[in-house]
């Protein structure tokens, strides 16, 4: 039942801020577990800021905190332990698919790379230019 609850809240919430609901991304990361949510969101914001081609949606995310609160889902302080080592996880993982080191990673050719694939995440990252 909590999933339609999500799957309509979204509907209504995000219909206010210019998503794209057909985004099957925006679905995808809204229907993760608490913890793997905020760990894709964390990595989203990372790379944002390290690439100047992509900025991190903060409308999106506010309107994903909203829609995930009022179908009761932990909020990112209730699971900040285990959201860090998600996104500890994530950033290894993505550190070995793309340079094998996340401090030298090329934050805009990972966050490319994603986007054609359409991971969850990357409907968080908004191409600027």
């Amino acid at each position: 039942m909590k999933h339609l609850v999500l799957a309509g809240g979204i509907i209504g919430l995000l219909a206010g801020c210019g998503a794209d609901l057909g985004d099957p991304r925006t679905q995808a990361i809204l229907q993760l577990p608490s913890q793997r949510h905020y760990a894709e969101r964390q990595l989203a914001i990372e790379l944002t800021q390290r690439c100047n081609r992509y900025s991190y949606d903060q409308k999106l995310a506010d309107a994903m905190s909203d829609v995930r609160r009022d179908a009761g889902q932990p909020n990112s302080l209730q699971v900040r332990e285990g959201s860090a080592l998600e996104a500890d996880v994530r950033r290894r993982t993505l550190a070995s698919l793309y340079g094998g080191d996340w401090a030298a990673l090329d934050a805009c050719a990972a966050l490319d790379a994603e986007t054609a694939q359409g991971s969850p995440f990357t409907v968080l990252a908004k191409r600027t230019g």
